[in-house]
Formats: structure tokens, C-alpha cells, sequence
């Protein structure tokens, strides 16, 4: 059973599975089911959506490097066919539409800022199954609750100085126009 494990782990999707599993492990660990429950919903959460982010990030990288290559290969070849002269109008539109796409999704920032609240929120939740071995854990606990809100209101605050920054720009550029 452990060297299907290991093997399962070497590969690349894996590790979002070992860290769901992990996160499972940790949930069984909280003695407050409650504040458990919300631990569990919020690092799914930013777990998914950094994997996600990053999936579609590098595959539209991917596309937006490979498709001129693809273009300059056609040209290079000089063939006269319609299909591949239709082509070679469609790609370029093609490659501006996912730089596009890259710039209006943000895939990249989201799935940073996603990774580092859930690593904040692991780094965290070490600190808490730590403390709660602790006598004295029950006095404390209701600041480590705090400080898992202040984890999650910070990357709330981030976002909404992104949004902020990215309206100003916009009424910036409206008004040079």
C-alpha cells in the first residue's frame, strides 16, 4: 500500500490530492468542530483556486508561445493554400486574444495570492494544533480565532486594493483619452 502511495505521489496532480488529504487530517485533529468546519471550507476553497489559476495560467502560456511558432512554421513553408492562409490570419487573432485573456483573469496573481493564504493558513493551522495541546489553550483560543480571520480579511483587503488600483487606472487612462 505505501509504494502505491509513493508512486501516486510522484506524479504532477498528485500533490493537490496529498494536500487535501492532509488537510482531512488536520480537520479530524481540531477539537472545535465548528471553527473546523470553517478552517476546512475556506483552505478547499483557496487550494482550488490556486490549482486552478495556475492550470489555466500555464496553459494559456503555453498556447501564447506555441501558436506563433506554429504561425512562423506556416509561413516559412509557403504553402498556398487557402486553409492554411485562413489559418495564418486566425492565429494571430487567436494569440492576442489569450494575452488577453492573461491580463482580464489575472490568472497568475490569483493563484499566487491563493497559494500564499493557503500556506499562511497551513503555517497556521501547525501554530493551532500546536497550542491546542496546551493547558492553558482554551483561554487563547478565542485569539487564534482572530488571527485565522485576520489571515482571511487580509487577503480580502488585497483584493479589493487590486480592484481599487485597476479602476483608478482605468479613469486614469479615460481621462488622457
Amino acid at each position: 500500500m505505501k509504494d502505491k502511495n509513493m508512486i501516486k505521489s510522484m506524479f504532477i496532480f498528485s500533490s493537490k490530492y496529498n494536500e487535501l488529504q492532509h488537510l482531512q487530517y488536520i480537520y479530524e485533529q481540531i477539537k472545535d468542530k465548528d471553527f473546523a468546519e470553517r478552517v476546512l471550507y475556506h483552505q478547499k476553497w483557496y487550494i482550488y483556486k490556486a490549482n486552478r489559476s495556475k492550470f489555466y495560467y500555464y496553459v494559456i502560456s503555453f498556447l501564447n508561445i506555441l501558436i506563433p511558432l506554429i504561425t512562423s512554421l506556416l509561413h516559412a513553408l509557403d504553402l498556398n493554400s487557402k486553409n492554411i492562409q485562413s489559418l495564418l490570419i486566425v492565429l494571430p487573432l487567436v494569440v492576442s486574444f489569450l494575452g488577453s485573456m492573461l491580463i482580464l483573469f489575472r490568472f497568475f496573481d490569483i493563484w499566487t495570492t491563493s497559494r500564499k493564504t493557503a500556506t499562511q493558513i497551513n503555517i497556521f493551522l501547525d501554530k493551532y494544533l500546536d497550542d491546542q495541546k496546551n493547558p492553558l489553550f482554551e483561554s487563547h483560543k478565542k485569539k487564534l480565532h482572530n488571527e485565522f480571520e485576520a489571515i482571511i480579511n487580509k487577503e480580502s483587503k488585497q483584493w479589493q486594493q487590486n480592484l481599487n488600483k485597476a479602476n483608478n487606472q482605468e479613469k486614469n487612462e479615460d481621462v488622457v483619452k
